[in-house]
């Protein structure tokens, strides 16, 4: 019998229930995870752009001799490393707090509700002794890892850009001759100096061009060059060419792969070397025939 409103004679309707709108908490969810999961992404596009951009001056400045460019891009791969190391700490410490922070044997020896056998305070400093710090020998060794990387690419760069057959012409004042030379190198490691007016000169690394005989085309007769490359770059060479028991100092630059090196002999002559990676540089063929 369906029921009467008070002080009415008209039966009173019972509504149904609502029900609830569909996909209300479970939609929200999904929305929030794929939200999140956006946001992780995105971030992880734009780290890897960075990444990509910091290389790609670093390898800029150290082909076409821009030291700044260089130096922004290994000061940047070095900052992305570090807070790498930071976000990956605190991470840690997310996830064993998400985890439920207490292990098993944590909850042991803090013994819960009735106290363990080491009692709260004692079991507290140990699962403080137990959660993720920041470790300065890890750090340190990061460092040292970058630095490691950093010298093995520009030894294996240094090693391929100079190592090898060169050829060239030597110019003693008016007379010339092609000259054939095999330079072996080394990247010994030295005390860095700075100066504002070329900051190309911040370089804790040089290039040794170990002797080699240059031997000049179509006579048994040969000198002997030695010297140094400087800047990361490479770009400003000295060296010493030895002719018989007279040695002649020679600078100049390295640039788009060809060295170019002037000087004076005891006579005060002009002296002038230029050479150039394999045996067919023009002027090399040209003395030559």
């Amino acid at each position: 019998m369906p029921g009467y409103a008070p002080g009415s004679n008209t039966p009173a309707y019972n509504a149904p229930a609502m029900a609830p709108p569909p996909g209300g908490p479970a939609t929200a969810t999904k929305s929030r995870t794929k939200q999140l999961i956006g946001w992780v992404g995105g971030c992880l596009a734009a780290a890897l752009i960075v990444v990509a951009l910091l290389i790609g001056l670093l390898v800029y400045g150290l082909t076409t001799g821009h030291p700044l460019f260089f130096f922004i891009g290994l000061i940047g791969l070095a900052l992305i490393i570090i807070v790498g190391a930071a976000v990956e700490h605190i991470i840690r410490r997310l996830i064993r707090r998400a985890t439920g922070g207490l292990g098993t044997l944590e909850r042991d020896v803090l013994g819960g509700a009735g106290g363990g056998p080491l009692g709260y305070q004692g079991g507290a400093r140990q699962y403080r002794r137990q959660q993720p710090h920041f470790n300065p020998l890890r750090f340190l060794f990061t460092l040292a890892l970058l630095a490691a990387a950093i010298y093995g690419g520009l030894f294996l760069y240094y090693t391929e850009t100079f190592t090898g057959n060169w050829s060239g012409v030597l110019s003693m004042s008016a007379a010339k001759q092609g000259v054939l030379v095999n330079f072996q190198v080394s990247v010994p490691v030295h005390a860095p100096h700075y100066s504002a007016s070329d900051p190309g000169a911040l370089d804790p690394l040089a290039v040794d061009f170990k002797q080699a005989s240059a031997q000049v085309c179509k006579s048994s007769q040969s000198y002997q060059l030695s010297g140094t490359a400087s800047k990361l770059d490479a770009s400003q060479v000295a060296m010493t060419l030895t002719i018989g028991q007279q040695n002649v100092p020679l600078s100049g630059t390295f640039q788009n792969g060809i060295l170019t090196l002037s000087g004076k002999n005891a006579q005060g002559q002009p002296v002038t070397l230029t050479l150039q990676k394999g045996t067919d540089q023009a002027g090399y063929v040209a003395a030559c025939g």
